[in-house]
């Protein structure tokens, strides 16, 4: 995760540093650009996939560790709320570990980050 949070942060970095050279070499600051983005955005539209499927398989791993069929007539609404309060809370604490993953998309592209709560909000 460091890895690809510090690939992502060069990439980012590397895209302010051509727009910042503009001036005398326009054209070829322009291509490096057109390059680098082309770049960015392969690279955040796998990222974006990647966060996606941990998110399910994390998940899948909560719900897997959950009983919900457990209940019984005697339990009142507290305590199936309760239960899947407990749920979530162990799916969003198991998500904190891929937050630089986020953190790298928001640099990127910001534009993918709804699609991204989207997703989150379905699993929740």
């Amino acid at each position: 995760i460091d890895e690809i949070y510090q690939a992502g942060r060069f990439l980012k970095d590397a895209i302010d540093r051509v727009e910042k050279e503009g001036g005398v070499h326009l054209r070829a600051v322009s291509e490096r650009v057109e390059k680098l983005a082309s770049v960015a955005n392969q690279f955040c539209m796998s990222l974006a996939q990647i966060v996606v499927t941990v998110m399910e398989q994390l998940s899948s791993d909560v719900v897997a560790t959950t009983d919900f069929t457990k209940s019984s007539k005697s339990e009142t609404h507290t305590t199936v709320a309760k239960r899947i309060r407990d749920a979530q809370r162990k799916f969003q604490s198991s998500l904190l570990g891929y937050i630089k993953l986020i953190e790298v998309l928001a640099l990127l592209k910001p534009s993918l980050l709804p699609a991204i709560r989207d997703a989150y909000s379905e699993l929740v």
